[in-house]
């Protein structure tokens, strides 16, 4: 789903910065539905790609995209070097019609969309972490299915 995603939003990033990948390969099995997984993940790396291109629009930065399992979830990390969000908007990030960006320029939508993939759809986790002038860490986290043995 991940490399999926980034395929698609390849010309999302392409131009702005360098992605790089950690995919844990032995991710235990969780039951979602893999396009609105993919989706979400491919909305993240955009926004990453939009942050990166405006804090600075003659060079590159960076997008480091994870995977791992962490106890009953696994984790989808996406890490990059843009703008950062400031901590008195933090919080807001995943509200419907919230935007960071300039009038015109996003529907604010993007992030809650993924925020009701993730936690409504799959009964996930999604999370910001973020510093100004240093860039922004979202994760998405799934619960692991879980098997019983008879």
């Amino acid at each position: 789903m991940v490399r999926n995603a980034l395929l698609v939003g390849k010309n999302q990033w392409n131009e702005v910065a360098d992605v790089e990948t950690v995919l844990e390969l032995d991710l235990p099995t969780i039951e979602c539905l893999p396009v609105e997984i993919s989706q979400a993940v491919f909305q993240l790396v955009a926004n990453a790609s939009q942050a990166i291109a405006a804090s600075n629009p003659e060079g590159r930065g960076s997008i480091r995209v994870t995977t791992r399992r962490a106890g009953d979830s696994a984790e989808i990390e996406v890490r990059d070097t843009g703008t950062g969000i400031p901590e008195d908007i933090r919080t807001r990030v995943f509200d419907p019609f919230f935007s960071t960006k300039d009038v015109g320029r996003g529907t604010g939508l993007g992030l809650a969309i993924v925020y009701d993939t993730v936690v409504n759809k799959h009964g996930g986790e999604v999370s910001c972490e973020s510093e100004l002038g240093v860039g922004s860490v979202f994760c998405i986290r799934l619960p692991v299915l879980v098997t019983h043995s008879v």
